[in-house]
């Protein structure tokens, strides 16, 4: 093997000295580029500031800051990263093109997952003003009001109005009602379950809401009468024997009919219960049904209202 000549080894020694800082500075200046995080945005531009170009360039915009929120997303996903630059991506993405409804609905999950509800709020109530009419947004922030924050009369609302939203599934309204039940308020949610079945336009849907009418009234009844029982026995200062003796104290006109077929009845445990449909939403915990005065009789029923 040839030894390199004296003449040629001197440059190459020269040229791997200069080849370290030469790496170095490439280095240095990629990750300033931010070559070596590809999933990091170095630059959002605000959405204001592009409001006024033509519509076909703010589309290819958000696109493009569409395609590197994902990217974003999935890399923050894999590092475990802090996810800061989610809400301003997908802000930018949907001022630039509002009807991008995915991307609302996307980040309210995201930013609720990695704990930023107030931009996952955020993003999702600008959805319901500036996006699709989804009924996922109000859902989410339902979702996000009585499970992450546990307040039960906010997510009641949200859920309230995700019910109301055209294409939502019945089993919102269940939700909306076990909320109104949470939060000490049946009767709100009665009053949805009747607003939505008098809207109803398909069949089956109709058949699903007015079986979570009979529900809610069945719950709407569970409240009073136990609140009944309770007015008696402060009043009397003893437990009622039976039912009956609720109205015959004049605490209630009449003993509601049960919705179900059944009936109500007070049993040995000193509760009220149905025999037809013994099942009632448990109240969150330190709520407390209050004495609503007499019950009044049960209005008829949106399937019974119709001609």
């Amino acid at each position: 093997m040839r030894r390199p000549h004296r003449s040629t080894l001197l440059p190459l020694l020269l040229g791997a000295a200069l080849l370290v800082p030469l790496v170095a500075v490439a280095s240095r200046v990629a990750s300033l580029m931010g070559a070596d995080r590809p999933y990091e945005v170095r630059y959002i531009p605000q959405g204001k500031a592009l409001s006024l170009l033509p519509p076909g360039p703010k589309l290819s915009i958000a696109n493009a800051y569409w395609l590197a929120a994902v990217q974003y997303i999935g890399g923050q996903q894999l590092a475990q990263g802090n996810y800061e630059q989610v809400y301003p991506l997908i802000d930018l993405v949907t001022d630039l093109d509002p009807r991008h409804g995915y991307a609302f609905q996307s980040a309210g999950i995201v930013l609720s997952t990695a704990d930023r509800l107030d931009e996952s709020d955020r993003i999702l109530v600008k959805g319901i003003e500036h996006g699709p009419d989804w009924w996922s947004y109000p859902f989410y922030l339902a979702f996000n009001a009585y499970f992450y924050r546990g307040d039960y009369a906010e997510g009641a609302r949200w859920a309230s109005i995700a019910a109301k939203t055209p294409g939502a599934s019945p089993n919102v309204a269940q939700l909306a009602l076990a909320l109104e039940v949470k939060k000490g308020d049946p009767e709100a949610g009665l009053v949805l379950l009747g607003e939505l079945l008098r809207t109803a336009q398909d069949d089956k849907l109709r058949e699903q809401l007015e079986e979570q009418y009979r529900l809610a009234r069945l719950q709407l009844d569970f409240t009073r009468l136990d609140a009944a029982v309770a007015r008696y026995a402060e009043v009397k200062g003893r437990a009622p024997e039976r039912l009956e003796q609720l109205v015959e104290a004049g605490l209630l006109p009449a003993i509601p009919q049960e919705p179900f077929g059944g009936r109500y009845e007070l049993r040995a445990d000193g509760k009220v219960h149905s025999t037809a449909r013994d099942f009632r939403f448990r109240p969150a915990e330190g709520a407390h049904t209050r004495w609503m005065g007499p019950l009044r009789p049960p209005a008829p029923s949106p399937q019974e209202q119709r001609p």
